[in-house]
């Protein structure tokens, strides 16, 4: 293969990965993506000081999503809160948000007929209705 057809396909690539809705989002000072992913496949997740690590199954065409969310782990810490485990299912073409103490909230949405999972993190804004 050819350095041009390795340029030409690498753009052609990154122009799909663009198409499919991978931008980033800023999320407590630091890029996370919109992230997908496939059945019994984990996905790893900063949000503000915890980490949330989890997997889904597919189960009669929706997603039974399992997480895990602890502190995140610091060399120079003890954790002081216990780990906490959400347990879920999303419909085939629905959504559902998790949120934490801090960071922002993470938003699960399952494709049709729960062939992948999508993850994006959603930043909490305080809203004030205008004074009529």
């Amino acid at each position: 293969m050819t350095s041009f057809m390795k340029m030409s396909a690498s753009v052609a690539f990154a122009g799909l990965a663009l198409i499919k809705g991978a931008v980033p989002v800023s999320a407590d000072n630091s890029a996370i993506r919109l992230k997908v992913f496939a059945p019994l496949k984990g996905v790893t997740l900063d949000v503000g000081s915890k980490r949330a690590i989890g997997y889904y199954t597919a189960t009669a065409g929706s997603c039974d999503l399992t997480l895990m969310i602890a502190e995140a782990y610091r060399d120079d810490t003890t954790a002081t809160a216990q780990p906490v485990r959400v347990k879920t299912t999303v419909a085939a073409g629905g959504s559902t948000r998790v949120e934490t103490q801090d960071g922002p909230a993470l938003q699960f949405a399952c494709a049709p007929g729960a062939v992948t999972m999508t993850v994006q993190p959603l930043d909490r804004l305080a809203y004030a209705a205008p004074a009529k």
